[in-house]
């Protein structure tokens, strides 16, 4: 798997190289697993390295090099797992913006961000999250072993990845009221190959060998109340990878906020400089800064995006 290591950087501003050790224990180094140059092309530090190879889990230390020599080290930080959009990926997007001490932790701060923003935004998961026995009504099982079977079920999250399990409590029973789990369903998940895999949640259910007699074998009723039925469904939703559009939102969405302090902490305010350099102009406007306009563009893009994704609200 992949993780993301990060490290700040150095105080020394003549470091050359950064060794990078990884361990699967917090209190000890490790073995060394990259050397990286200290500064890119554009001459901004590097502060993160994407371990392609990694552990579940892992931690890693730097050793900044100057002249061949440790001349500090990074205190040991737990790998983080990456979103679809890297930290490399914004920073590509900015295109050697000065970064001053920007890290790449921040960005990644910055990415959490904008994935945090968009679920909020179109109320719904974009990465990957499992729901366990989500309760439904007696409705749904109806439709699962009733005369409604093989009727739109409509989940709660979406898009979905799979289901699960799908399982029935009888509620008030004298004995035999715990949760059973239904076995040899046959379920789709509808609207599927759609947008990036983009679906609204529906599923249907269709039992292979299964009768409601067989269902209550064992239970202490003898006219069982329908309405007492719950059905509890484990499912996992979201989206295995951002559909493009999605990732666009994310890169654009973190972008925006590390260009913005990037240049104020590069330039301090500055609104316009001429091209001698010998002519500056500083504001205290959100609007009327040197990237400004840039991040304008983005939220104006990122409004669009989220408008193709947007979940309604249920009445």
């Amino acid at each position: 798997m992949s993780l993301l290591a990060f490290w700040q950087a150095p105080i020394d501003e003549d470091v050359d190289t950064v060794v990078l050790f990884r361990s699967t224990v917090a209190t000890t180094r490790g073995a060394q697993i990259a050397s990286v140059r200290a500064r890119d092309g554009y001459d901004n530090w590097v502060t993160h390295y994407e371990d392609e190879d990694a552990p579940t889990a892992a931690y890693y230390q730097a050793d900044y090099i100057k002249d061949g020599l440790v001349v500090e080290s990074s205190p040991s930080k737990a790998g983080v797992t990456p979103y679809t959009v890297t930290p490399q990926m914004v920073l590509d997007n900015i295109q050697g913006l000065p970064m001053n001490r920007v890290s790449a932790e921040f960005v990644q701060r910055m990415i959490r961000h904008a994935v945090e923003l968009v679920e909020v935004e179109i109320r719904m998961a974009i990465s990957p999250q499992t729901v366990t026995q989500e309760v439904y009504p007696s409705s749904v099982f109806n439709k699962i072993v009733g005369a409604g079977v093989g009727y739109n079920i409509q989940l709660r999250h979406f898009p979905v990845i799979s289901v699960d399990n799908i399982y029935y409590q009888v509620r008030g029973a004298a004995s035999g009221s715990g949760v059973q789990e239904l076995e040899n369903l046959d379920i789709l998940i509808m609207d599927g190959g759609g947008l990036d895999g983009y679906n609204r949640g529906r599923i249907t259910v269709y039992p292979r060998q299964t009768s409601i007699t067989s269902i209550f074998t064992g239970l202490a009723l003898t006219n069982y109340p329908r309405m007492a039925v719950n059905v509890l469904i484990s499912y996992t939703h979201g989206f295995s990878t951002f559909p493009r559009a999605i990732e666009q939102f994310v890169l654009e969405g973190a972008a925006s906020t590390t260009m913005e302090v990037a240049g104020e902490a590069e330039t301090a305010g500055l609104s316009s400089r001429s091209v001698d350099g010998y002519s500056e102009s500083y504001t205290a406007s959100a609007t009327t800064t040197i990237f400004s306009a840039r991040r304008i563009w983005h939220e104006t893009h990122m409004k669009a995006i989220k408008k193709l994704y947007r979940k309604p609200i249920w009445g």
